[in-house]
């Protein structure tokens, strides 16, 4: 793209000095030239370990070529991941991450290369609005947390049921990766996995697996056998973890767990992908077969999901926390939660009422399964600092705590209490029975895609069956491929089948908004075996209501069917705010109700000019903008808000009246997202939100007399900017030239002129016939 030199002479200097045809070509190149957009995007905000880059090499580069490549940048390496055949590599003091990585990703013989992203331990923020609370077995007694809560009877995960089929099998392996599991833990330690290849204390690396006395797990972060917490530092969110999954049970002292015997598996990591990579690596070599994930980060990793895809083909399901900043995860994807692979469980928080959390994360298509998330009550680090625990107290060995990341371990202790039950089962059908056996609450519908909280007896006892569960739609009109008013669309909704072979598969389609209605409601899918996704045959037909206009929440409801008697109901939403030029639009943001932030879009024409997008508000809210896509941005509970990208326009001051403007925007649809300020007490936000843009002058095409007794002259007057009826009179006027024979007894005369918008008339420049 290039904006062209311009002079106001230049059109009719051009135009009376050239061929016809010359003239027509050259007008054509011009009304497509694109100025860019002169406003300048944020930063992209990156979090990742300096100095550090993680690269994958195609496969049949030799030694050799890997080692010329890193030297091309100065890199040394750290260290190789055999099982993903990837490479850590370090930069010296001072070079650019992002630009070695542009280098490299250049080079012929690199696959991909990548930062090393950091990933996010799942705690809570103090937040003022959080209420909390709950346990294992909910009759709605008083729990005495920080701010002491009452939920209701009966909304738990039926686990005093669960127990009567099974209490855990120590042959289950349960890796942990974590900041630190404490393997002494009074409450912990027998159900500590011993490995059996090892002999403790000789100093030998007697099983040959690189590890030397790797007893019980492997720190990562320090390079030792100790998983446990460093004395003193800020960790003991894995301890946490591990109580919930396994705390021992029967015992006399402290807490229960979900499994009352079990082989958990520590493994302590730095909170990088590059040792999780390690991690990952351990937990597959040693024979877990389920890992606790309680943690992640808004950024995509290639590496990190080559990792998930080496565990999904060695059998092992990863558990995910989905995330505590109330983001949708449909629309701001969270790793490896967001992983789109069938041995990923998300996990989203509840509350002891059977409602989400107000912090949690959630995704009608993207998250799984809820599961307890509030005063959690388990294991403490005594060694840590006191960082973790809603008291925040020192030498703690129980207290209550918040966050996704003790959701997770739920479900991973249902998951392990199902292989317990049967030894052979894969991760398809762990996965499958925890979605198929879970309680379905009408107040997640359109939240998690199974519309469900974790049930453990309901996981160990459902029948076989296939899980067919909504995983992305696409919206087919003839615009910006959104719900906009007065608009009839097909509809593509994509299926996954978790479990048992579906066939004879059908989908009744049912709208639960007011402002749209389903035209084509009832199609066919094709068969569906385990892990397979697929379309339906034929789309749902939709039609938008007039009136449609401003922020809509669409919600849908969609009744499946599959031979020998299968049936399950999903749900979806999507928030869509359709903007005006000019026009205001009053909304409210919700705080604390899965509604932090409000998706708005405008679609922009040719020749617009001084784009503005405008917020007012009395609260602090916030203003981001994009040209191609909804903007992803970095929830501030991570570090500071702002775009993900470097396409995205953000504006965050202190104030709720945010501005952003682009001078010449390019055509198209334009996006905005408003945000509310997370760590305000305050819960409504009432707003408005303005996008206006300048519309070009149209040009008025003049039919002059004169140039002879026929009367045919022509004066065409085009803008600057692209001009379909310009084209027209110019391709009119070049016809009547190379006519000119026909014409010439009329002394017929063709005048050509560029009348720029801002500019008097001028006199035409005449080429007579």
């Amino acid at each position: 793209m290039f904006t062209p030199i311009w002079h106001e002479k230049m059109p009719a200097l051009f135009f009376r000095f050239q061929p016809a045809w010359l003239v027509l070509v050259v007008m054509l190149m011009l009304f497509f030239v694109i100025s860019p957009a002169q406003a300048v995007a944020a930063g992209s905000g990156k979090d990742y370990v300096p100095g550090q880059v993680l690269v994958k090499y195609k496969a049949v580069t030799t030694a050799a070529v890997r080692s010329r490549a890193l030297r091309a940048v100065g890199a040394q390496p750290m260290q190789h991941f055999n099982q993903f055949d990837v490479q850590q590599v370090r930069l010296p003091a001072g070079v650019s991450v992002e630009a070695t990585v542009r280098q490299l990703e250049a080079d012929p013989s690199v696959e991909f290369a990548e930062p090393n992203y950091r990933r996010y331990f799942r705690l809570i923020p103090n937040d003022p609005a959080f209420t909390q609370q709950w346990g294992l077995q909910n009759t709605g007694q008083l729990i005495n947390d920080v701010t002491p809560v009452s939920g209701i009877a009966n909304a738990d995960m039926a686990m005093v049921n669960a127990w009567n089929s099974t209490t855990g099998n120590k042959n289950v392996i349960v890796a942990i990766i974590d900041d630190s599991v404490d393997i002494g833990h009074p409450d912990l330690y027998a159900n500590i996995w011993l490995n059996p290849g090892e002999i403790a204390g000789n100093g030998l690396d007697d099983d040959g697996n690189g590890f030397i006395d790797d007893l019980n797990g492997w720190d990562f972060k320090n390079n030792d056998n100790d998983p446990s917490a460093d004395v003193g530092a800020s960790e003991g969110h894995g301890t946490a973890v591990a109580g919930v999954i396994g705390a021992i049970s029967n015992n006399g002292i402290g807490v229960t767990g979900v499994n009352w015997q079990l082989s958990m598996m520590p493994i302590k990591f730095a909170g990088d992908v590059a040792t999780e990579l390690s991690a990952i690596q351990y937990a597959i070599r040693m024979g877990a077969n389920i890992i606790n994930a309680s943690y992640g980060g808004p950024f995509y990793s290639q590496t990190e999901a080559g990792a998930v895809q080496q565990l999904q083909t060695a059998g092992i399901l990863m558990v995910t926390a989905a995330g505590n900043y109330d983001l949708d995860n449909d629309i701001v994807p969270d790793y490896p939660s967001s992983l789109p692979y069938p041995n990923v469980l998300s996990v989203a928080a509840t509350t002891p009422v059977d409602t989400i959390a107000p912090w949690s994360q959630f995704g009608g298509m993207t998250v799984d399964v809820t599961a307890p998330g509030i005063s959690v009550y388990t294991t403490m680090s005594p060694y840590g600092s006191a960082t973790f625990g809603n008291r925040h107290l020192a030498n703690q060995y129980y207290d209550y705590i918040d966050g996704s990341s003790f959701s997770a371990p739920y479900v991973t202790g249902i998951a392990a209490l199902i292989k317990a039950n049967a030894a052979a089962a894969t991760f398809e059908e762990i996965k499958g029975r925890i979605l198929a056996g879970a309680a379905p609450l009408a107040a997640l519908q359109g939240l998690v895609a199974s519309a469900g909280r974790a049930d453990a007896n309901g996981a160990l006892t459902v029948a076989p069956q296939p899980v067919l569960l909504m995983r992305d739609y696409t919206w087919l009109d003839q615009g910006n491929g959104l719900p906009d008013a007065g608009e009839i669309a097909d509809l593509h909704i994509r299926l996954e089948n978790v479990w048992q072979t579906a066939t004879a598969v059908s989908a009744t389609l049912t709208a639960l908004s007011a402002n749209i209605s389903v035209l084509t409601a009832t199609v066919n899918y094709p068969n569906l075996p385990t892990d397979a996704y697929a379309a339906s045959i034929t789309p749902f037909r939709v039609q938008v209501a007039a009136n449609a206009t401003g922020y809509q929440l669409y919600k849908w409801k969609l009744d499946i069917t599959a031979a020998g008697g299968y049936l399950a109901t999903r749900y979806y939403q999507v928030g869509v705010g359709a903007l005006q030029n000019g026009i205001t639009h009053n909304g409210t943001l919700l705080g604390n109700d899965q509604d932090d932030y409000q998706f708005y879009h405008l679609d922009v024409p040719a020749g617009a000019s001084n784009l503005s997008f405008r917020t007012t508000s009395g609260q602090n809210i916030d203003l981001l903008v994009n040209p191609n896509n909804p903007p992803k941005f970095l929830p501030n509970g991570y570090f500071n808000a702002g775009g993900i990208d470097a396409t995205t326009l953000t504006a965050f001051t202190s104030s709720g009246n945010e501005v952003i403007t682009v001078a010449a925007p390019q055509v198209g649809t334009w996006y905005a997202a408003v945000l509310k300020d997370r760590y305000s007490a305050v819960n409504n936000y009432p707003f408005s939100l303005t996008a206006t843009y300048t519309v070009p002058v149209a040009p008025t095409p003049v039919v002059a007399a004169g140039g002879g007794s026929g009367g045919c002259s022509l004066l065409a007057t085009p803008s600057k900017q692209f001009d379909p009826t310009f084209v027209l009179l110019v391709l009119l006027a070049l016809f009547q030239v190379m006519k000119r024979k026909r014409f010439r007894q009329a002394g017929c005369a063709v005048n050509i002129f560029y009348q720029p918008e801002s500019a008097t008339a001028k006199r035409p420049v005449e080429k007579s016939s």
